[in-house]
C-alpha cells in the first residue's frame, strides 16, 4: 500500500476564511465562488506559489455524490494530477463541499428569507 500525503494542515489554514464566506453568503452563487476561492487558496498553500484556476476547473455541484466537480483542464494538468494521486485532497474537497452544499441548498430553497436587504435605504 502506497503512503498517502496529507494536506489537512493546509486545509485547517484556509478553513476559517472559507467558513466565514460560506456562512455570510447571501446567494447560491456566493457559495460557489467561496468554494472556488477555497480550492485556489488551498492549492496555493500546498504548492507555495499562486495558482490560477480557469473558468470551469472546479465547481460546486450539489447534485453529485462528491458535492463538487473538477473540469477536464484541471484533471489533465500534470502538476495537479500529481497532487491528486496518493493524497487526501479528494477527502478535503468532499468535506468542504458538503458544508458548502448545505448552505447552497438553504439559500436556493428560501430566497425570500435570504435576499440581501439594503438597510441603508430600507429597500430589499
Amino acid at each position: 500500500m502506497a503512503r498517502m500525503a496529507s494536506y489537512t494542515k493546509h486545509e485547517n489554514e484556509v478553513l476559517p476564511e472559507f467558513r466565514q464566506r460560506v456562512n455570510t453568503a447571501e446567494a447560491p452563487e456566493d457559495v460557489r465562488a467561496a468554494f472556488e476561492l477555497m480550492l485556489r487558496s488551498l492549492l496555493t498553500r500546498i504548492l507555495g506559489e499562486p495558482v490560477h484556476l480557469e473558468e470551469g476547473d472546479v465547481a460546486l455541484d450539489p447534485d453529485s455524490e462528491a458535492g463538487y466537480r473538477l473540469g477536464p483542464g484541471l484533471i489533465a494538468n500534470p502538476e495537479f494530477s500529481g497532487l491528486w494521486r496518493d493524497t487526501d485532497l479528494d477527502a478535503i474537497l468532499r468535506r468542504q463541499a458538503a458544508m458548502a452544499v448545505k448552505r447552497y441548498r438553504h439559500l436556493y430553497a428560501k430566497p425570500e428569507q435570504t435576499d440581501y436587504k439594503d438597510r441603508r435605504t430600507g429597500k430589499r
